[in-house]
């Protein structure tokens, strides 16, 4: 209750996440015991904040089903091909009722080197924006993007020690680490934003 009572009242808080990805612990953890802690953890953050909404930050739409009917407002993530999405959040859309939906993380890495088998590109990543804009654009669905900024260096405490995994994690920005625009930045700034 600490750090919520703390940060409650701060001005730039919109939410409270309660978890990212837990669904990635079910089989670490145990998908029960991960279902558990988090409805316990929404029923304590609601209690100590009764007004701020509460969300989970599933890393699927189809994960988002779960608990649906506990949080304010459903959050997924989605890192697959974007002639894919519209099924799956039609889906999930329909499961929700009249739980207002949100796109938390979505977006693609650039990276072409030898752990991704050369075959990223910024000109990749800009076409994923463009189409995933159209169908947001056509579903208006709220969003955000993964990421700004692309990283100098991926922590292994991060996504593990696997550089196939690392390397394209350095990549995910619209805007290198030198702070140049790529591509993909002018379709968020030109398409999504506006």
């Amino acid at each position: 209750d600490t750090l919520v009572k703390l940060l409650k009242e701060h001005p730039a808080l919109l939410g409270w996440d309660i978890k990212n990805e837990p669904d990635l612990d079910f089989d670490s953890r145990g998908k029960n015991k991960v279902l558990a802690w988090l409805e316990e953890m929404i029923f304590q953050v609601s209690k100590w904040d009764r007004e701020h909404p509460v969300t989970i930050g599933w890393s699927s739409p189809q994960a988002a089903e779960l608990l649906a009917d506990k949080v304010h407002f459903i959050s997924f993530h989605y890192y697959d091909k974007p002639n894919r999405f519209e099924k799956a959040y039609l889906s999930l859309k329909e499961k929700a009722g009249n739980t207002p939906v949100l796109l938390s993380e979505f977006g693609i890495s650039s990276y072409s080197g030898f752990w991704n088998a050369f075959s990223g590109s910024e000109h990749d990543q800009k076409g994923y924006y463009i189409e995933m804009s159209n169908i947001l654009k056509r579903q208006e669905l709220p969003f955000m993007f993964w990421t700004l900024y692309d990283f100098k260096k991926v922590p292994n405490e991060v996504v593990g020690r696997y550089p196939w995994r690392r390397q394209p994690q350095k990549y995910y920005g619209c805007v290198t680490v030198e702070g140049l625009e790529k591509p993909s930045f002018k379709v968020l700034d030109q398409t999504l934003v506006k």
